[in-house]
């Protein structure tokens, strides 16, 4: 069975709206759905935010369920000019570091499955998808700032930026376990965000107290809004674009 971990509800509902879903399942901190995709089957999980949360839900599949391949999907920032909303990003290396401007990485690099990424190239090289191979950084917070992607790229000469891939990856590679991790840039590096990580709930819901009393206090952010959707509805159906012509030519 593959398995394709999102940590939003934005980020892998294109996916869930394709899929034959079969069972509905509530796991701890996170949610299941299996079914058929693409006339395979697939295990569609959505882990949360963060090392924690999707450590947790990754290792629940793979104690619950036989997880043939494993891919870690979603949004990230670009840390790189030439990267725009929409593009996709194949990480071809997986990195970690925890966000000190005076430090360094914090771990060894792992890599996607070498199968997988030649399997890609052959699904996707005809695409209209803006595709990249490059590496990601895995972070322990959201990147709000130009300034602090810039400050992370000096670090990391990584090309994007998440939060959860890397654990995943690392867990994949433990158990022995073909990974590929494939994300969409919701933001360029020039983008400034609201504080997502302090006005969304660990599983992606929006605490909108929280989320009032952001939008008082910082009304710009309220202008940015329309921007931000806009840049998270290319990401998702680049995601989702993706995701199905890779499945669809899985053996």
């Amino acid at each position: 069975m593959l398995a394709l971990l999102g940590a939003l509800g934005e980020e892998i509902t294109g996916i869930r709206r394709q899929m034959t879903i079969d069972e509905v399942i509530a796991a701890p901190d996170c949610k299941l759905y299996r079914g058929k995709y693409r006339n395979r089957d697939c295990l569609l999980v959505q882990t949360g935010m963060g090392k924690e949360r999707v450590e947790t839900a990754t290792r629940f599949i793979l104690g619950q369920f036989r997880v043939s391949a494993i891919v870690s999907l979603g949004f990230a920032g670009a840390l790189t000019a030439e990267l725009r909303a929409g593009d996709i990003i194949v990480c071809s290396t997986l990195c970690y570091c925890n966000g000190r401007t005076h430090g360094g990485l914090e771990s060894e690099s792992l890599s996607s499955d070498a199968s997988l990424l030649a399997l890609i190239t052959r699904a996707l090289g005809s695409s209209r998808i803006r595709l990249y191979y490059g590496s990601s950084v895995t972070v322990p917070q959201l990147l709000s700032n130009p300034e602090s992607k810039e400050r992370l790229y000096k670090i990391s000469r990584a090309h994007i930026a998440d939060m959860e891939s890397y654990w995943v990856a690392r867990i994949a590679s433990q158990e022995r376990i073909p990974f590929l991790a494939i994300r969409a840039v919701s933001d360029t590096c020039q983008e400034s965000l609201p504080p997502f990580d302090r006005i969304l709930a660990g599983d992606g819901s929006r605490l909108w107290g929280k989320t009032f009393s952001h939008l008082v206090l910082h009304p710009q952010d309220l202008l940015r809004l329309p921007g931000l959707y806009s840049s998270s509805r290319k990401a998702r159906n680049s995601l989702t674009d993706c995701v199905a012509q890779i499945v669809a030519n899985m053996s």
